[in-house]
């Protein structure tokens, strides 16, 4: 029998820096409604009265200037989040508007106030778009209605205790100018806290580990397939029967092994890949190298692989079931979840040699790198504990994926590096 061996890791557990993500969030949100309602509390202010003495209809304008901006410029702002990305724009947005809420401490006219009030609104219209992109990339689709509510929470107690502490401040200090520059100074120091804790991708950031990656998953990126039913095109055509002229060129000279054409044009359902993770289009190669495995119940399992950096540790490899009753491509198998990846150690990038059946109905798979000559370089930290390739099986029915066996670590035939190719064969009595 197949002895069970520990993966190339020990998966770890996962970190918790996406819960910071929300905190911080949340303190975000806070700050905000604080500076948002204040300026509601401060109009009615004795101290406010006495200092600018303003009518009731230049009072109602300054307020209705701040949220007249933040209608206007939420679509922009979300835009610029989009583009330059969550971190820098959310700090930005946050530095602003606590800038432009000390800025209002300092005016002395109703045309100051109601600059400063406009330019507030322009500010804060960024925060709830750009903080729902956050929880996008940094909760996993289950928790993120529970992260959004957290974050809304956190301005919900901004706005409730606005009130309470601005009177408190106007009071104790004994100007209303005194509350918006300490509302001010707190809005930057969380505009510092949350520049140190928060990324944009959880990939970026260098205290999330390879599990809690896992944890979250990539959010779907890829585009739709033209013309696709549930990312699947059906294709029907009489080029299929068409002989490529090179190749009739060499069945003419009889330098390939005989071969029939069908008369009749086969029904080809072309299948989209998704779930490839965040720029997937830019990888170096995805390749699927033919390996398929048609099982007794007729679903098709294939995979495919990116080819990458992979004896760097940069590298992404999948296995896909075709399901024909349902018309669907499905992805069952993250190779950096099974194994999860260390920074500059080696990364499978391709199911290789063959997949196949076993008696229990499990589905066996091999992994190898693309580059293995390059596993002997000493930068790539590769050891004698890592395997020079391993062998997988799914169990479909539960979803899982467990190591079977590995290939003898760090092997060199003729003083290379690792072996690129591995075949893994179990007899039919040992599956």
């Amino acid at each position: 029998m197949i002895e069970a061996v520990t993966p190339m890791t020990v998966p770890a557990r996962p970190t918790n820096i996406r819960h910071r993500i929300i905190g911080v969030t949340m303190l975000m949100a806070f700050i905000l409604y604080l500076d948002r309602i204040c300026m509601g509390e401060i109009v009615k202010s004795v101290s406010f009265h006495q200092d600018l003495g303003l009518s009731k209809e230049q009072i109602g304008k300054i307020l209705g200037s701040f949220f007249f901006a933040y209608a206007l410029f939420q679509v922009p702002a979300g835009w610029a989040s989009d583009r330059f990305g969550a971190r820098p724009m959310l700090t930005i947005y946050i530095v602003l508007w606590s800038l432009f809420t000390a800025m209002t401490g300092f005016v002395s006219g109703f045309t100051g106030l109601l600059m400063a009030r406009l330019l507030c609104g322009v500010a804060e219209a960024g925060a709830y778009p750009t903080a729902m992109a956050l929880i996008r990339k940094w909760v996993p689709l289950i928790g993120r209605a529970r992260a959004s509510g957290s974050v809304a929470l956190g301005g919900r107690i901004g706005g409730t205790l606005a009130p309470f502490l601005t009177i408190w401040m106007i009071v104790t200090m004994g100007s209303w100018r005194t509350s918006l520059w300490i509302d001010a100074v707190a809005g930057l120091l969380i505009a510092a806290i949350f520049w140190n804790v928060v990324r944009s991708n959880p990939q970026k950031h260098p205290k999330v580990n390879a599990a809690e990656l896992a944890l979250i998953g990539r959010p779907r990126v890829e585009p739709p397939l033209s013309g696709a039913n549930d990312d699947v095109v059906t294709i029907r055509t009489d080029d299929f029967l068409r002989v490529p002229a090179a190749v009739e060129a060499r069945r003419a000279e009889g330098g390939i092994a005989p071969f029939e054409v069908a008369r009749t044009a086969p029904r080809v359902e072309l299948a989209f890949h998704a779930q490839l993770g965040p720029d997937a289009a830019a990888r170096r190669l995805w390749s699927s190298w033919g390996d398929i495995c048609v099982a007794d119940d007729g679903r098709v399992y294939c995979a495919i692989g990116d080819h990458s950096n992979d004896a760097g540790g940069d590298a992404r490899c999948f296995l896909y079931c075709w399901k024909p009753k349902e018309q669907r491509l499905r992805q069952i198998v993250d190779m950096s979840r099974v194994v999860p990846p260390l920074a500059g150690q080696p990364a499978w990038s391709k199911v290789h040699a063959k997949i196949d059946q076993g008696a229990d109905g499990e589905i066996h798979f091999s992994c190898t790198l693309n580059a293995g000559g390059k596993a002997g370089d000493p930068k790539y930290g590769f050891n004698d504990t890592l395997p020079g390739g391993q062998l997988y099986r799914y169990d479909p029915a539960s979803g899982r994926t467990e190591v079977v066996a590995s290939l003898p670590a760090r092997m060199k035939p003729n003083g290379f590096g690792l072996t690129a190719f591995a075949a893994i064969h179990i007899p039919a009595s040992e599956r």
